[in-house]
């Protein structure tokens, strides 16, 4: 799980979490971690999930999943937080573990619990059908929450390494770059486009 744009800044209201995300976008993890833990309340999600980040980047993947674990359980609604949980799963290969959120996030989906204008919850459900197999889906809906953020990156990212997994280097580009175009500086579309860079012109 890359360092993924976690559109926290204009969004929380919570000016500490756009320092976070700074953090986390140059490198600076201990930092990020300090501040997504400073005076934590109990059950706020959006900042366990940023920790959560620091703490992967860190390598230390039994503390970021204790701590998506309890904010799963403090918030089982909150599909940004299960996200989350479901990346690391899938990165630790705990297929046992991601199977029920897979299967919740379906629940969820086909019983018209997930509120469609967000774009954060519509990844999430991208997230769990990519991961079930299911590439088809996880591409339309990931079109969705493009179309219901324009101005949102976070969707395009995922996008783009996805469209790489499939071999569409093409496609990677186009959604990489329409990353750079609202965020000149996300370190994330700019590897992206570089491992596309390897992949459409790499001559061993």
């Amino acid at each position: 799980m890359c360092a993924r744009d976690v559109e926290a800044r204009g969004t929380s209201g919570d000016a500490g979490r756009a320092a976070i995300d700074e953090a986390l976008r140059t490198g600076q993890y201990e930092k990020a971690l300090r501040l997504a833990t400073a005076g934590k309340r109990t059950g706020d999600a959006g900042r366990a999930v940023l920790a959560s980040h620091a703490l992967v980047a860190l390598g230390r993947y039994a503390e970021a999943r204790a701590a998506l674990e309890a904010a799963v359980v403090a918030a089982p609604d909150d599909l940004p937080t299960r996200d989350a949980l479901m990346r690391l799963d899938a990165l630790v290969g705990d297929h046992g573990a991601l199977a029920p959120l897979i299967e919740r996030s379906y629940a969820d989906w086909n019983g018209g619990g997930v509120d469609k204008t967000r774009a954060a919850n519509l990844i999430a459900i991208a997230t769990a059908v990519r991961l079930d197999g299911n590439w088809k889906d996880a591409n339309e809906t990931l079109r969705d929450a493009v179309r219901a953020e324009p101005r949102a990156t976070a969707a395009n990212l995922d996008w783009g390494w996805m469209f790489l997994d499939k071999h569409a280097a093409a496609e990677a580009d186009k959604s990489f770059r329409a990353v750079l175009a609202r965020d000149a500086a996300n370190p994330d579309a700019h590897v992206g486009l570089a491992r596309v860079a390897l992949v459409e012109r790499y001559d061993a």
